[in-house]
């Protein structure tokens, strides 16, 4: 999902059809580096969370052009595959 612009109905349709078939799945909000700095990461991770029906925990706020974001993601992509 975009961080900057919010979810789509894209994003909620995708959602839905993941829970409809009780897949797990993970949010990664992308272009933070477009957010406002006085918009926490924990803000943005909430909000996105709620828009989902999920933990913020499921929440990974992420930017391609700022280069961030991305161990938190690895480390949780690693942890997922080992288990």
């Amino acid at each position: 999902m975009d961080a900057f612009v919010g979810p789509t109905e894209l994003d909620f349709d995708m959602a839905k059809w993941l829970k409809e078939y009780n897949i797990s799945f993970k949010i990664i909000a992308n272009k933070c580096d477009k957010v406002s700095k006085n918009v926490p990461e924990d803000e943005i991770r909430s909000k996105a969370a709620e828009c989902f029906g999920t933990d913020k925990s499921n929440v990974f706020t992420v930017s391609a052009k700022k280069r961030s974001g991305f161990s938190k993601l690895k480390t949780d992509i690693l942890k997922f595959f080992s288990s």
